[in-house]
């Protein structure tokens, strides 16, 4: 039989004469090879937590008094660093704002169960106020952050994650804003 997918413990099968099916991880495992002996499945590891190269991931929060929601996807360069590209929303009450920014995050123990993060950021802010507002001005800015944050490794490919970020637009030469994000979320590795 040809093994087509793997869902958790479930696996999609083709037998020699083309029937396909489902398949629950102990009824694979109670099948022979073709050598004559039992067949066993690896389960995702710390170890590919460790080793992984990609991961996204989601999370909500809070931006000043206004709810967050971040998702971001990440490539693993070294065993320490991580690329990271982030597009944050947060509908305000009295206006949005997008965030988009690339950061690199550094994990100083990255072989840990439970992994602190710092990372640095640049990008782009764009806010639009309600239309109820009068005389408001939409504003669109660069914008550079810091993080601290901790990752935790859960289970199979999912990691928690809790960070608080701060965000410092560079509106002109002469004004600066400065905003604080928290949030909360899950990421998914590979």
């Amino acid at each position: 039989m040809q093994i087509l997918k793997r869902h958790t413990d479930w696996f999609k099968v083709r037998t020699v004469r083309g029937k396909e099916g489902w398949a629950s991880r102990a009824q694979m495992e109670r099948t022979l090879t073709e050598a004559g002996v039992k067949t066993t499945f690896r389960d995702v590891l710390v170890e590919d937590y460790l080793h992984r190269r990609l991961e996204f991931g989601f999370a909500l929060g809070r931006f000043e008094s206004d709810p967050l929601l971040t998702a971001h996807v990440g490539y693993r360069l070294h065993d320490n660093l991580l690329v990271e590209l982030a597009l944050s929303q947060v509908p305000g009450e009295f206006s949005s704002t997008s965030l988009f920014y690339v950061s690199l995050v550094s994990q100083p123990f990255p072989e840990a169960r439970w992994s602190p993060f710092f990372a640095l950021g640049f990008g782009k802010f764009h806010n639009r106020p309600k239309a109820t507002l009068v005389s408001a001005i939409e504003t669109d800015a660069d914008v550079a952050n810091a993080a601290l944050g901790i990752n935790y490794y859960l289970t199979r490919r999912f990691v928690a994650r809790a960070e608080f970020r701060q965000h410092v637009t560079l509106i002109d030469f002469n004004r600066t804003d400065t905003y604080n994000a928290w949030s909360l979320g899950i990421s998914a590795f590979f």
